[in-house]
This record gives C-alpha cells, sequence and structure tokens, in this order.
C-alpha cells in the first residue's frame, strides 16, 4: 500500500488556469516549489508553514558566496521539512552567475524519492527539472 500524498489544483510557479488537479510525485514537487518561492506567512492554506522567498537572498552579499550558499541551502531544507510527508531531503546550491544561483532538491517522501532543480535570480524562479529519482 502506497501513502497518499493527497490532491490540490496544479500551482507550480503559477496557478493552472485550467484547474487540472494533480496528485503524486507532481503534486509533491510543487508543494516544495511553493516552499522556496513563497514569503513566510504567504500560504494561505497554511500561513505558518515554514516557507521562504529564494529570490530574496539574491539581493545579499555575493561577495560571501559560500555564507549565500550556506544560509540559502539551510533555509531550504528548513522549509522542506516542515512539510510532515517530507522523511529526508538534501539540497546543493550553486552559483551560476551574477545574482543567480541552482538549487538542487532531493528528497524522500513517503511514497519515495523525487527531485527538482530551481534556476534562481532576484526577479524569478525558473523550474529546470523535476524527476521521480534523485
Amino acid at each position: 500500500m502506497t501513502t497518499d500524498y493527497g490532491r490540490d489544483i496544479s500551482c507550480g510557479i503559477s496557478l493552472d488556469t485550467t484547474m487540472r488537479e494533480v496528485t503524486g510525485e507532481e503534486l509533491m514537487r510543487q508543494v516544495i516549489l511553493r516552499r522556496l518561492i513563497t514569503r513566510r506567512g504567504g500560504l494561505l492554506s497554511a500561513p505558518f508553514a515554514v516557507t521562504v522567498d529564494l529570490r530574496e537572498y539574491m539581493s545579499g552579499d555575493f561577495e560571501s558566496q559560500d555564507r549565500l550558499m550556506h544560509l540559502v541551502r539551510a533555509s531550504s531544507i528548513a522549509a522542506i521539512q516542515d512539510d510532515p510527508r517530507v522523511l529526508s531531503v538534501d539540497v546543493r546550491v550553486t552559483i551560476t552567475g551574477p545574482r543567480s544561483i541552482a538549487v538542487a532538491v532531493n528528497g524522500v517522501g513517503a511514497r519515495g524519492p523525487f527531485a527538482l532543480t530551481l534556476a534562481v535570480s532576484s526577479l524569478t524562479v525558473e523550474l529546470l527539472r523535476t524527476s521521480e529519482a534523485a
């Protein structure tokens, strides 16, 4: 028997205008994505959930790249692990250019592994890759 992650309207970077429902690993990746692009207290369905808007770090001190990568990694892990469906997670942060980073998330949820990679700049977040296995 597998654990059910539930179902929701597709809402990755933005709301799906067709109101398509998602379940399973796709839902899990979208939940993780929302936790990484939403300011603290910004999730209407869960205002007390731990979230972080990674774009806010892009105005930080890029002179201290190690510190920036540590802060992004730690805040990402905290936001992701706040979801009770997540059993474990690893986050890798790479500086990709001036004021831009890549964030690779590999985790294990109640139904198994999930992965996604984000490109983050001060203005945008782009979903680069998703997969069911890390």
